[in-house]
C-alpha cells in the first residue's frame, strides 16, 4: 500500500511536509471492442419494442452511452451491435460494461451474477476483440459446461502458507454457491518456470460442472485450507470481476467446456522456489568464527558451522522462510531459547574479530542466531568492522540489511518481530559464494540443542522505489526524515521549495533500512518538499 506521494523521475519518492500531493500514471490501450446483445427474450415478453434504442455503457466511456445498431443475423432481427475504441482501460486488463435499454424499467440490465459484465482486453495495443453475444438480462438458455481450473501454489508453499499433503485448495464460486467441496489436486506433470529459472510442479487442477445462462459471467476464487494463511486468495485488480466487496476472479461460461488459464494463488508468482530452498540444521555448538576455515581457530571450541555454497552474482538476496528450534547455552539457568535469543539480560554480546571474521555487538540481546557471508578464499585479517545490533543502533526489526563479506550479522528468526512481522531481506554481497549459520557464544562445548533454518538465496527481487516520511527532529533541532528502500543502495536526499529546483542535502548508503537522514537547514524555510532518489 502506498501512503506517500511518489514522483516518477527515476526510482525516487517524494514528501511534502506541509501539503501532500500525488501523481498517478496509467498505460491505456486503444483496443477495438465489438459488443453484441440479443433482445429476443424481452421482445417475446412484450417488454421491449423491436427497433427501440439499446446502448452499451462501461469503463471505456465513463459509463456514458454508446448507441448500438439493430441488425439481423440468421433470421434473428433482435440483435444489437456496436464497435468502440477503448482509450481508457489498460492493455491486458479488464473492461467492465453493461447493456442499457431505456424503454425497460430503469434501463439497466440485470445480470445473472448481479455484477457488471467483465471481459479481458488484448495485451497488444491496437488489437481487437469481439465479446461474446449475450442475452439482455442473461435471459438466454442454461448451458452445462465442464470448467477446468488451474492454480499454482508454488509461492504459498515457499512461504509456508500451504503444506502439500496436509492442506487443500478448493475453487468456490457461482458454480457451487461458494461452498466448500470442489477440491483441486496436484498434477505433477505440469511444470512451471519462474523468472529466475526455478522449476516447480506445484500446479493444482480440477474440473467441475457449471450450469448457467450461455455467455454469462461467472465469479470464483481459490480457497486455501491452511490455518496460518488468509485462506481466501487476494486477486489483483486487473483480474477481478468488478465486485467492490469480494474482488473475485471471473470467466465467461460459453457454449462449451473450457480450461481456464493457469494463475498463481493470490496472483503472486514464485519468488524463491523450493528447488533452491535449503533446510539447514544448525548445532548449538556451531562456532561462527570457524566459518570458511579448515579447523577451529586457536583458542576456541565447538564444532565447525554448517556452510552452504551458491553462485556469486549481483542483486541476490537471502530470505528465511522459517527458523525454529531451541538452544541451551548453559548459562545462569536460562535454559533453552529460540533463535531471537534473550532480551534485556544482565549480560550482552560484545565479540571481537577472530581470524578475519568480524566481531559482533548487541547490548540488547544475547544467544541469537547469526550468519556470515564468505567468498571462495579462507578468511584472513584484517576483519571488517563489527555491526552493532543494539536497539539504539541497527536494532532487530530492520526490513533489509546489507552486510559485507566476513561481517557477522544478526538473523534471529528472520522476521521483523519475534515470531511475527515481515520477512527480513538480507542483501548478499555480489562476490559472496558461501553462507555460514551459527549461534553467538564464547564457549560452545557446553551448549545443547539446535536450530532449523529454511531459507533461499535468490536473484531478481525488484528494488523498491524509496519511500520517505517525517521522522521528527534531532536533539539539535534538525528535521529528521525516515527513508525506506533497500539496504546497500546509494540514496540522495533532495529538498525543494517549488518542486522544480531540487538541491541535494545529503547522501547515504545504509547498511540497514529503514534509515534516517536530516535537514539541518529545515528551520530556514516555512515549507519544504523532500524526495529520496535512488542512484544507479
Amino acid at each position: 500500500m502506498q501512503s506517500l506521494p511518489r514522483y516518477l523521475t527515476g526510482l525516487l519518492a517524494g514528501l511534502l511536509l506541509c501539503l501532500p500531493a500525488a501523481l498517478a500514471i496509467g498505460q491505456t490501450s486503444n483496443s477495438v471492442v465489438v459488443f453484441i446483445v440479443d433482445m429476443s427474450a424481452q421482445v417475446k415478453a412484450g417488454t421491449f419494442v423491436p427497433g427501440a434504442k439499446v446502448y452499451v455503457r462501461g469503463t471505456f466511456n465513463g459509463w456514458g452511452t454508446n448507441e448500438l445498431i439493430n441488425i439481423s443475423v440468421g433470421g434473428n432481427s433482435n440483435l444489437y451491435l456496436g464497435q468502440i475504441t477503448d482509450l481508457v482501460d489498460v492493455n491486458g486488463g479488464t473492461i467492465y460494461y453493461k447493456y442499457f435499454a431505456p424503454s425497460i424499467g430503469t434501463g439497466w440490465e440485470s445480470t445473472y451474477n448481479t455484477l457488471n459484465r467483465a471481459a479481458r482486453l488484448p495485451a497488444t495495443p491496437g488489437a481487437s476483440v469481439a465479446l461474446p453475444a449475450v442475452f439482455f438480462d442473461d435471459a438466454g438458455p442454461l448451458v452445462t459446461n465442464a470448467i477446468t481450473f488451474s492454480v499454482n501454489l508454488a509461492e504459498q508453499i515457499n512461504l509456508g502458507l500451504f503444506v502439500p499433503g496436509t492442506d487443500t485448495v478448493s475453487v468456490r464460486g457461482d458454480l457451487n454457491g461458494y461452498a466448500l467441496g470442489n477440491r483441486l489436486t496436484n498434477n505433477p506433470l505440469i511444470w512451471t518456470t519462474n523468472s529466475s529459472g526455478v522449476v516447480t510442479s506445484n500446479v493444482y487442477t480440477g474440473t467441475f460442472t457449471n450450469i448457467s445462462p450461455v455467455n454469462s459471467n461467472q465469479s470464483f476464487k481459490f480457497w486455501n485450507s491452511d490455518p496460518v494463511s488468509e485462506q481466501w486468495e487476494s486477486v489483483a485488480p486487473e483480474n477481478q470481476d468488478g465486485s467492490a466487496v469480494y474482488e473475485n476472479r471471473y470467466y465467461i461460461n460459453g457454449s462449451g467446456s473450457q480450461s481456464l488459464a493457469l494463475v498463481d494463488f493470490s496472483d503472486t508468482p514464485l519468488q524463491i522456489g523450493p528447488s533452491n530452498t535449503l533446510i539447514l540444521s544448525v548445532s548449538g555448538q556451531a562456532n561462527i568464527w570457524a566459518a570458511g576455515h579448515t579447523a577451529l581457530p586457536p583458542g576456541t571450541d565447538g564444532v565447525m558451522p554448517p556452510l552452504v555454497h551458491f553462485p556469486s552474482g549481483p542483486n541476490q538476496v537471502l530470505v528465511f522462510a522459517g527458523v525454529s528450534g531451541l538452544v541451551d547455552q548453559n548459562y545462569n539457568g536460562y535454559g533453552y531459547r529460540g533463535p531471537d535469543g534473550i532480551s534485556n539480560s544482565p549480560t550482552n554480546n560484545y565479540f571481537t574479530a577472530v581470524e578475519g571474521i568480524s566481531g559482533f555487538v548487541d547490548y540488547s540481546r544475547i544467544w541469537t542466531l547469526a550468519g556470515v557471508f564468505l567468498d571462495d578464499s579462507e578468511p584472513a585479517s584484517p576483519a571488517p568492522s563489527s555491526l552493532d545490533f543494539s536497539d539504539a543502533a541497527i536494532g532487530h526489526s530492520f526490513s533489509s540489511l546489507a552486510p559485507q563479506i566476513r561481517q557477522i550479522f544478526f538473523i534471529g528468526d528472520g522476521l521483523t518481530g519475534t515470531g511475527s512481522g515481515s520477512k527480513q531481506i538480507f542483501v548478499v554481497p555480489p562476490t559472496a559464494t558461501r553462507l555460514a549459520l551459527a549461534p553467538l557464544d564464547i564457549y560452545y562445548n557446553d551448549n545443547s540443542g539446535s536450530f532449523m533454518a529454511t531459507f533461499a538465496v535468490s536473484s531478481g527481487l525488484p528494488v523498491p522505489a524509496p519511500t520517505i516520511e517525517a521522522g521528527g527532529f534531532t536533539t539539535n533541532g534538525n528535521r529528521q526524515l525516515q527513508i525506506s528502500g533497500f539496504a546497500g543502495k546509494n540514496y540522495v536526499l533532495q529538498a525543494s521549495t517549488n518542486l522544480s529546483n531540487w538541491v541535494p542535502i545529503g547522501t547515504n548508503v545504509p547498511v540497514a533500512t529503514p534509515f534516517y537522514m536530516s535537514d539541518p537547514a529545515a528551520t530556514n524555510f516555512p515549507c519544504r518538499f523532500y524526495r529520496a532518489v535512488l542512484q544507479p
